[in-house]
């Protein structure tokens, strides 16, 4: 259960606009973006206000979410790993 989560219009907003990233980055639909994102570990790591990922620009979030898609781990990012 995550203790401090992000307020959720700021939530739907960064995930609008992030899925839209998506939509263009791997070719897929509003849908399959939006499915993709939500059961992702970039999504997890985003709504824990913990993190502070969601004060990153929302391309930011993509690119995380493009690591994940590639290594399997967003923690791979050099966004996370404080190289970006």
């Amino acid at each position: 259960m995550i203790m401090n989560q992000v307020p959720a219009d700021t939530l739907t907003f960064i995930t609008e606009a992030v899925v839209e990233h998506i939509v263009a980055k791997f070719q897929l639909d509003e849908f399959a973006a939006l499915e993709k994102f939500l059961h992702s570990k970039t999504y997890d790591l985003l709504i824990d206000e913990e993190n502070k990922i969601w004060h990153l620009s929302p391309l930011a979030i993509c690119d995380i979410f493009d690591v994940e898609a590639k290594t399997g781990n967003p923690l791979d990012s050099a966004y996370l790993r404080g190289d970006a």
